[in-house]
């Protein structure tokens, strides 16, 4: 059937169907069809969901078939492989990767082996991953692990997290827990969070707050104020960002209370993170409403930020006024590419008023000369 279709698409969606059909009942008849293709790219596209059920449902399977790939199969079967055998047999799972020459160890195939390992025995997994040597790969083990261990059960997590040595694991670890206990549990994030110290209690609140900021903005904005108005060494990006979240959470509710806490921050990347998300919520139901505020404030950073999203928002069907506003950003390189966005919107409705409002810009020659050729 498959030799008297006419197109190679067609037999490859045909071969697809039929090994998709075989793989989970009939494994070793599918893996039997599919060394007869001579069709490279349907090997390549079929190969991994094959080598996942072997390594579910055949140890003797999986090391015949094993046994046939080549290098680069065995790399790019890695993360079926092991995620089949995770499911069944986590030691064997273990066995496998560390088989591997290390080249052919990933930390995409790590990091999905550890989060299925984590369903199924969360302090085993711990174990293993502190058990490897390599740093990276043991920073790619806590980051699978951790990913979804904090996710199920967040207080075990973080007694796990006490086992962590310092360094990049720990802080993504740490990230994970906090970020995914928010969700469910603010103020038991917060109390977690609070019982850190240093730079870790810092990071855990960053990732808290904005989540607590759902049922009491108040309370999440007052602390995180705090928090920003003397940052840590190394928190001051964390803090803004966390600024940035709290800010958009707030503002999907009540964007002038949430304008008026952002509008108070100190000067510097917190103050322009929530600005400019309070902004981008704003304008999407209220962009009138937002572009007043946007006014009240100060030329600088801060104001750039919440030109930004105004400007997209209204580009499609207010370019003129789009371009007024992009006309007024301060850098000169954000200031440039706004421009350039709306330009490209206007000309497919209005090409000469585009035209006309570019040479009236108030432009160095060579910012002109870059957009003209959006509007020839």
């Amino acid at each position: 059937m498959l030799k008297a279709m006419d197109t190679p698409s067609e037999k490859r969606i045909a071969t697809g169907d039929l090994l998709g059909n075989l793989s989970w009942s009939e494994t070793r008849l599918a893996f039997d069809l599919l060394n007869q293709l001579d069709d490279p790219a349907t090997r390549r596209e079929q190969l991994g969901n094959l080598m996942f059920y072997a390594a579910w449902s055949s140890s003797t399977l999986l090391t015949e078939q094993t046994a046939k790939l080549t290098d680069r199969e065995k790399v790019e079967s890695a993360d079926q492989v092991l995620r089949g055998l995770v499911k069944t047999d986590p030691e064997t799972a273990k066995k496998y990767f560390l088989s591997l020459p290390e080249a052919q160890r990933t930390p995409q195939s790590l990091q999905q082996m550890m989060r299925e390992y984590a369903a199924k025995d969360s302090k085993a997994a711990l174990d293993f991953a502190l058990s490897l040597g390599n740093p990276q790969e043991q920073n790619a083990a806590v980051t699978g692990l951790f990913s979804n261990w904090g996710s199920e059960d967040p207080e075990a997590a973080a007694n796990g997290l006490k086992k962590l040595p310092p360094g990049e694991g720990r802080l993504g670890a740490l990230n994970s827990i906090a970020t995914a206990w928010a969700k469910n549990d603010p103020l038991g994030a917060r109390e977690w969070a609070e019982s850190l110290s240093g730079n870790e209690r810092v990071r855990a609140l960053a990732a808290v707050l904005p989540s607590m900021a759902k049922d009491d903005p108040a309370a999440a904005s007052q602390q995180l104020s705090s928090l920003l108005a003397s940052p840590p060494d190394g928190m001051a990006k964390n803090l803004a960002t966390s600024a940035g979240s709290l800010a958009a959470t707030w503002a999907a509710d009540d964007p002038t209370s949430a304008a008026g806490w952002a509008a108070s921050l100190p000067t510097g990347q917190g103050r322009d993170e929530g600005i400019g998300s309070v902004a981008k919520a704003w304008t999407q139901y209220d962009a009138v409403a937002a572009a007043q505020w946007i006014g009240t404030l100060p030329v600088g950073t801060s104001r750039d930020a919440a030109v930004k999203p105004l400007v997209a928002q209204v580009r499609q069907t207010d370019p003129p006024t789009a371009f007024s506003w992009a006309s007024s950003i301060t850098d000169p390189a954000d200031r440039v590419n706004q421009l350039k966005e709306t330009l490209k919107s206007w000309r497919g409705t209005d090409l000469k008023s585009a035209r006309a409002a570019l040479e009236a810009a108030d432009l160095t020659d060579d910012d002109r000369i870059k957009l003209r050729k959006e509007v020839e």
